[in-house]
C-alpha cells in the first residue's frame, strides 16, 4: 500500500512538471512593414481595407510562460467582422502551431490545478500512512554459559512493536495543516491565473470603424532559430506577420 501511494505521488507530480526551455520571441526584420516601437516593444501593422496590429506580449517564454501576442483588428469595411482565434493561424517554418482559444487556456489552468491538488492529497496520504504505522524493532544475539555441569551455547531473537497515539495524532494534525495550506495556495494561484485570462482574445463582433483585440496564446514547441508566420484572415484579406525565435 505504501509503495503504491508513493508511486502515485511521483506520477502525479511528473504530469504537471515541465522542463524549462527559455527562448526569445521578437519581430523579424523580414516583415514588409517597419515596426513601430513602444517601450522597447515592436508593434507590427498591416493595412489593407482592414488594419491588423500584432505585438509580442511575452518576449521571453519557456515551458511555463506561454508565448503570447496581442492581435488587434480595425474594421475598415461597412459590415461587422466576427473576430476570433479561428481567424489566426501560426506556423513554425511551415509546421502548424496550435493557437489556443481563451476557453482552452482556462481549461488547461483548471486541469493543472486538479493534478496539483491530487499530488498534494496523495502526498498527505503517504505521510499519514507512515505516521499511523506502529514502530517495530528487532533484536537478536547469542549467549554462552559455563558451569560445573558443563557448558551451553545458544542464540536469541525478539520483536518489539510500540504505538504512540499522542505522537500519531500530533503528526496527523501537522500533515493536515500543511496539506490544507498547499490546497489554499493552489486555489489562490489558480484564481489569479484565471483572472489573467480576461485579457485574452474571445469571439468579438467588430463593428465598422471600430477596433478590438486581445492576447493570443501560441504553442510553446517553437524552436530556436525558426521563424513564426502569424496569419490573420479577415474575409478575403490575409495579413501576415513574421516573428523570430532566438
Amino acid at each position: 500500500m505504501k509503495t503504491l501511494i508513493q508511486f502515485l505521488v511521483v506520477a502525479a507530480a511528473l504530469s504537471i512538471t515541465a522542463c524549462t526551455n527559455p527562448r526569445l520571441l521578437q519581430a523579424s526584420p523580414a516583415n514588409s512593414a517597419t515596426p513601430i516601437y513602444e517601450n522597447g516593444q515592436a508593434i507590427l501593422e498591416s493595412t489593407k481595407t482592414n488594419t491588423v496590429v500584432v505585438r509580442v506580449l511575452t518576449p521571453q517564454f519557456d515551458s511555463e510562460i506561454a508565448p503570447t501576442v496581442f492581435v488587434g483588428v480595425s474594421n475598415g469595411t461597412a459590415e461587422p467582422i466576427d473576430f476570433t482565434t479561428a481567424n489566426i493561424t501560426a506556423t513554425d517554418d511551415g509546421r502548424e502551431l496550435t493557437v489556443y482559444s481563451a476557453e482552452q487556456v482556462e481549461a488547461k489552468i483548471k486541469r493543472d490545478a486538479m493534478w496539483a491538488a491530487i499530488a498534494t492529497g496523495l502526498d498527505a496520504a503517504a505521510k499519514s500512512y507512515n505516521a499511523a504505522a506502529a514502530s517495530t524493532s528487532y533484536t537478536s544475539g547469542s549467549a554462552y554459559a559455563y558451569g560445573t555441569g558443563g557448558s551451553a551455547y545458544g542464540t536469541y531473537s525478539g520483536v518489539t512493536t510500540t504505538y504512540d497515539p499522542a505522537a500519531t495524532a500530533a503528526a496527523q494534525a501537522s500533515i493536515n495543516a500543511s496539506s490544507q495550506a498547499q490546497m489554499t495556495a493552489i486555489a489562490a494561484a489558480t484564481d489569479a491565473q484565471l483572472a489573467g485570462t480576461a485579457s485574452l482574445l474571445r469571439r468579438t463582433t467588430v463593428l465598422p470603424g471600430k477596433f478590438a483585440g486581445g492576447g493570443v496564446v501560441l504553442d510553446d514547441s517553437m524552436a530556436k532559430g525558426s521563424t513564426i508566420a502569424l496569419t490573420v484572415d479577415l474575409g478575403t484579406e490575409q495579413h501576415k506577420f513574421l516573428l523570430d525565435v532566438r
